[in-house]
């Protein structure tokens, strides 16, 4: 018996718990500030943010092959191209830990030029 009660107490507890927070999420989602910043900064700012995205993503795009290409030339003795063909899992590993790396080059230049 003393379970059962015990069981229905913490039951109507987290119900309480589930009714109050229901209730102020209703309480901040229909606000008029919440509302009003969403409706006027969010078109504002979409577009820049949206075209400057797709520019610096071109541009590193373009940078990290330029890098490949880059290291590639530097070490004339090794034919990258042949040694992936043949199946050497050890060049994937050293030519895939390169463009990481060349990644989180690339993404800091980018992060330092907007600010961040």
């Amino acid at each position: 018996m003393a379970f059962g009660r015990a069981h229905r107490a913490r039951s109507l507890r987290l119900f309480y718990l589930a009714h109050l927070v229901q209730t102020l999420a209703n309480r901040n989602l229909t606000g008029n500030r919440s509302t009003n910043i969403m409706q006027y900064h969010l078109p504002e700012f979409f577009f820049t943010d949206l075209v400057s995205t797709v520019g610096f993503g071109i541009v590193a795009i373009l940078l990290i092959i330029v890098g490949y290409v880059t290291f590639d030339k530097l070490t004339p003795k090794l034919d990258f191209n042949e040694m992936l063909n043949k199946g050497n899992l050890a060049m994937g590993i050293v030519i895939g830990s390169f463009i990481l790396g060349l990644c989180y080059v690339v993404g800091k230049v980018v992060s330092a030029i907007l600010g961040g």
